[in-house]
């Protein structure tokens, strides 16, 4: 059966034949009608088949060299299709999943509707961006603080999806817990969420006491319009909270929590999480790290203690290299290590001092054979910091052999002769 004949919604464009299954091209200028999958597709001169009522939903894409392959899910930057991944928000905005590719540069990519030709899906799962493999899809949601939530289709069967494509959320809110002690008779910070126009805060409260207490805290907030305070609005559920309990926000922006004096107290906790609007990459949830009892922190978000007393956040595997520098002289003003390689007799330079600097510089010690042992010195030197006077004070010798001494403004070691290899750890201390 055949039609020829113009469409004003495509139009000078011809309709040719009916067909199913293995079809030719048809020539330029013309459109085919082809019965794909119980649903009427129209295939263009390039072999490119776009849906004409029911069926899918795909466009024809031209970029040179695109090297992609059926399955691939993308996203658009504004001036070319990439591999979308769920790390970030804005290269998780999926436009489609290639279902054809025509050539080198072309490409078919279905918005909505079902994809073919695919591998490894189970029928019924519901699948999403993946956060670690551009481009590819996860039957695992992504749960990781940050990542996005992306859901793309439903499978089909083992070979095909169903495309339905919804925007992605942050992943956060009630997914990243912390737990703060509350006081007895007395009222406790719970967060800070000055830097927040809204949110809502969300647990529950634990009190073991005469009568032990379990309750579950609504408690939504929002700055002024402005600008000058907070308003909060907590609701409860479960056990009823103590009289004198309350959850409120101060115009700095400080949620607390307060505690009235309770019959048989032993301990009160409140179990929480932060939903704050999220988009985009930075991710603004801020908890207590001593609340975090495990997980990874990268090495450039590491926390810094805000005084003296609070220590700093590091862990054994943490390595520095160059010069790391701590706010507050937690540890000092400046704190670096390093390590130097030597094996020359006579004296050797290890250290050049800046004005102001103090060091403490260890030679490790080393046996050479029998009762030869030579190093294991630790010295302090410092230069001040209006002169290029220079000192060096040895505080522990291991050994009779090895010494530091100043030349300058730089502090020399003194192996002694033979083979004195070793290494001089040095740390910057001001």
């Amino acid at each position: 059966m055949s039609y020829i004949g113009k469409n004003p919604k495509f139009n000078s464009t011809v309709f040719t034949d009916i067909g199913n299954g293995a079809v030719d091209n048809p020539a330029s200028g013309s459109h085919r009608l082809v019965n794909r999958n119980g649903g009427l597709v129209l295939r263009d001169s390039t072999g490119v088949e776009i849906s004409a009522g029911g069926g899918s939903t795909a466009i024809k894409i031209t970029q040179t060299a695109h090297g992609y392959v059926v399955g691939d899910v993308l996203y658009f930057d504004g001036a070319n299709y990439l591999k979308a991944i769920a790390s970030a928000a804005n290269t998780s905005e999926v436009v489609g999943v290639v279902s054809k590719i025509i050539n080198a540069n072309s490409f078919e990519l279905t918005t909505a509707g079902q994809v073919t030709d695919l591998a490894g899906l189970t029928a019924g799962t519901v699948y999403f961006l993946s956060p670690t493999v551009a481009g590819a899809w996860t039957d695992t949601e992504p749960s990781t603080l940050g990542q996005i939530s992306s859901p793309l289709g439903v499978a089909s069967d083992t070979t095909k999806l169903i495309v339905a494509i919804k925007r992605g959320i942050v992943v956060g809110g009630t997914n990243a817990r912390a737990v703060v002690s509350l006081a007895n008779n007395a009222t406790t910070t719970i967060q800070n969420v000055s830097t927040y126009d809204a949110g809502e805060l969300t647990g529950w409260v634990s009190i073991a006491a005469t009568t032990p207490l379990k309750f579950y805290v609504s408690a939504p907030f929002a700055k002024n319009g402005a600008g000058t305070d907070y308003n909060i609005s907590p609701s409860y559920l479960g056990d009823t909270p103590p009289v004198g309990f309350s959850v409120t926000v101060t115009s700095g922006g400080l949620i607390q929590a307060t505690l009235p004096s309770v019959a048989g107290f032993t301990a009160a906790s409140i179990n929480y999480a932060l939903n704050a609007p999220a988009v985009g990459a930075t991710f603004p949830l801020s908890v207590d790290a001593a609340t975090i009892a495990t997980g990874q922190v990268a090495a450039a978000r590491l926390p810094v203690a805000s005084n003296i007393a609070d220590g700093i956040v590091s862990t054994l595997s943490q390595v520095f290299s160059g010069q790391k520098t701590f706010t507050n002289d937690v540890i000092s003003s400046r704190f670096s290590t390093s390590n130097q390689y030597i094996n020359v007799g006579g004296s050797v330079n290890v250290l050049n001092l800046n004005s102001g600097e103090s060091w403490l510089l260890f030679s490790v010690p080393v046996n050479y054979g029998g009762a030869d042992n030579r190093h294991g010195i630790l010295a302090i030197a410092s230069r001040q910091s209006n002169s290029s006077l220079t000192y060096v004070n040895q505080i522990i010798a291991m050994t009779a052999t090895g010494a530091f001494s100043v030349s300058g403004t730089s502090i020399l070691y003194a192996a002694g002769g033979g083979v004195p290899d070793t290494y001089i750890w040095k740390l910057r201390i001001a």
